[in-house]
């Protein structure tokens, strides 16, 4: 709700002074000031850690799947290495059997940053959901120990930022800030 009110407000103020281009920048990019109050403010930019867990009938291709996500927010105060494996563990433990396939995705949020224009504009890339298209070359495929977890988890957790950049080097926009860590795990 407090996105679509921060964003949607200056939609609605620049269509009613009939500039277009104002619009368009108001829909996708945020000022310093939106991006600054909406991760103060909004839960899943606050949480240290957030869960969502969905069983579908048929997700990429397979039948039955489930998907827990994990998203570890890096600018926690609780945020490192020992509380992603800790939170990681707990979570997987209950739902998944040891022994199981996994297939595992890693993720990061981040805000991204338009310098081309004469005031910066930010945008707040969400993995799993700014993504278009899925690469399977891009998910790990584990048996679920908690020793192969562990090892899991210290891998995601030591991203090289500017790799990431990979992603945005058409565009006029660059990262700004890494946000969080997001594993997903399918099973």
């Amino acid at each position: 709700m407090c996105v679509c009110v921060g964003v949607c407000g200056s939609v609605v103020h620049a269509m009613e002074a009939g500039n277009e281009e104002a619009r368009r920048r108001a829909s996708l990019y945020l000022t310093e000031r939106e991006m600054l109050h909406l991760l103060t403010t909004v839960p899943r930019f606050t949480l240290p850690m957030t869960r969502h867990a969905q069983h579908y009938v048929l997700y990429r291709g397979r039948r039955a799947a489930t998907v827990l996500t994990l998203r570890f927010n890096v600018t926690a105060a609780q945020f490192n290495v020992d509380f992603m494996i800790r939170h990681c563990l707990a979570q997987c433990e209950g739902l998944v059997p040891e022994g199981q396939q996994l297939s595992c995705c890693t993720d990061y949020d981040f805000v991204l940053v338009n310098l081309s224009g004469p005031v910066p504009s930010y945008y707040i890339w969400c993995a799993n959901s700014n993504r278009a298209t899925f690469n399977e070359s891009q998910e790990t495929s584990l048996i679920f120990t908690p020793d192969a977890l562990i090892q899991y988890c210290r891998q995601a957790f030591y991203v090289h930022v500017p790799d990431l950049e990979i992603n945005f080097r058409t565009s006029n926009c660059s990262i700004h800030r890494l946000l969080a860590v997001t594993l997903s795990f399918i099973y």
